[in-house]
């Protein structure tokens, strides 16, 4: 029953996936500023072949992907799913939320060091904030989206963050 439920499609699915994503993750890492290199500007930065490089190269396997995923007979992921407007919606605001939600766990600890001297203990003491803050209010936008249709609690919600 369970046969393909982790795993739907062949291993080279996975692999041409996981490849195209860690080159568009790898680009992320290098496009930082790497600080002073004796005494000049910060080097990498956006147009360092090491980080366009790795990241046209994500690009390009991610659509090879979806090129092969759309010619087998047992893709990795259905991309007939995103043929369903309420589903694309779903996914493209669940990106959104998530960019944005971890994208500030990333960047808060470096804020709370750099910018306000805390300590790493503090700052570390600082940042359960927003997951209780999340706690909180995501069962009440829950109960609200039943109650008076998502639309209507996700794009203010959307808006505030």
């Amino acid at each position: 029953m369970f046969d393909n439920f982790l795993l739907n499609g062949s291993a080279d699915q996975v692999v041409v996936l996981a490849a195209g994503l860690d080159g568009r993750a790898f680009r992320l890492t290098w496009a930082a500023p790497r600080g002073p290199v004796r005494g000049r500007a910060a080097a990498g930065g956006v147009a360092d072949v090491a980080v366009w490089l790795p990241a046209g190269l994500g690009a390009v396997l991610v659509v090879g992907f979806v090129l092969r995923s759309r010619r087998r007979p047992d893709p990795l992921i259905d991309l007939g799913l995103f043929r369903d407007r309420q589903f694309s919606v779903a996914v493209v605001t669940m990106a959104q939320f998530s960019v944005a939600f971890f994208g500030v766990m990333l960047l808060f600890p470096t804020y709370f060091l750099l910018v306000r001297g805390e300590s790493a203990l503090a700052a570390g003491l600082l940042m359960p904030s927003q997951g209780v803050g999340a706690l909180i209010t995501m069962p009440i936008a829950g109960k609200l989206a039943d109650r008076i249709g998502a639309g209507r609690v996700v794009l203010p919600g959307l808006v505030a963050s």
